[in-house]
């Protein structure tokens, strides 16, 4: 099988994905042993000369024969259109090359959301801040969100909720996000733009769970099961998931520790609003 030689890819160690699609190219001899190399160590040790700001957001590719560099999506199809043909014409077809640069965009400017850390180190692989991947995350975020737990609320929550088809589980979602950022400029909390980015994706790993939980609860229905003491106790230990899931992440994101009880204070504010046990 065809590797390709004398290359480097330049990834980012505190990036799970990033190790873990990196180390399987290794894995599968697309790249030779010296086949990537951590930015850090890279930067520290002077060991390639390449973009350094621009290898923070894309990652580098780096020819160590004659010191060639492509970066990003152009990085992944020349790994794997060295042994895989197909992958570099289709690769390079240019919807299909525009859909995936989008893609890669998308993910490696929030790869520190998606999987927390602390920004604020230095020295570090962070990507640079940009305005319209973190929106775009954020909106995506959201409506995943509110597809999930309004069909929840509706289906297995109505005689409790108070929400209409227009006011939904979206101006719940919203309003956290506002709620948080007023808490942000009240704490003096430096890094809005990350948190933020965490709070969205918190309650998007709570929709996720949440749907697990209504496949769940589906099925025993299917033994015609009384499951409305289940639905509500589903929803109390999702809401529990993300509390703790948020304390985690502030705390390793290193943001203001009382961030975790804005956010608790937010939702018994809400949830009156939200819904009525009579």
């Amino acid at each position: 099988m065809k590797t390709l030689n004398q290359h480097t890819l330049v990834y980012d160690k505190d990036c799970p994905l990033c190790d873990w699609y990196t180390g399987m190219f290794l894995k599968y001899n697309l790249l030779d042993e010296k086949g990537r190399e951590d930015y850090t160590d890279v930067i520290n040790n002077n060991l390639f000369q390449f973009d350094t700001a621009k290898a923070k957001n894309k990652i580098a590719l780096v020819n160590r024969e004659n010191g060639d560099v492509t970066y990003g999506i152009d990085s992944m199809l020349k790994v794997l259109g060295y042994r895989f043909s197909f992958v570099r014409i289709l690769g390079k077809f240019p919807p299909i090359y525009w859909f995936l640069t989008q893609l890669y965009n998308f993910i490696t400017y929030n790869r520190k959301v998606v999987i927390a850390s602390d920004c604020n180190k230095l020295g570090s692989c962070v990507p640079s801040r940009n305005m319209f991947w973190r929106v775009f995350f954020i909106l995506f975020c959201g409506v995943i969100t509110t597809w999930i737990v309004d069909s929840y609320f509706f289906n297995r929550l109505d005689e409790y909720y108070i929400g209409t088809r227009i006011i939904t589980d979206a101006s719940l979602f919203i309003a956290q996000l506002a709620f948080q950022y007023v808490a942000c400029l009240i704490l003096k909390e430096k890094n809005i733009y990350d948190y933020i980015g965490q709070v969205a994706f918190v309650s998007f790993l709570g929709a996720l769970l949440l749907l697990g939980f209504s496949l769940g609860l589906q099925f025993l229905s299917l033994f015609h099961l009384n499951i409305e003491l289940l639905e509500i106790l589903c929803y109390g230990v999702v809401v529990a998931f993300m509390f703790f899931e948020h304390k985690r992440r502030v705390y390793v994101a290193g943001n203001n520790a009382w961030l975790s009880w804005t956010w608790v204070l937010f939702r018994l504010l809400a949830y009156p609003f939200a819904f009525s046990l009579f």
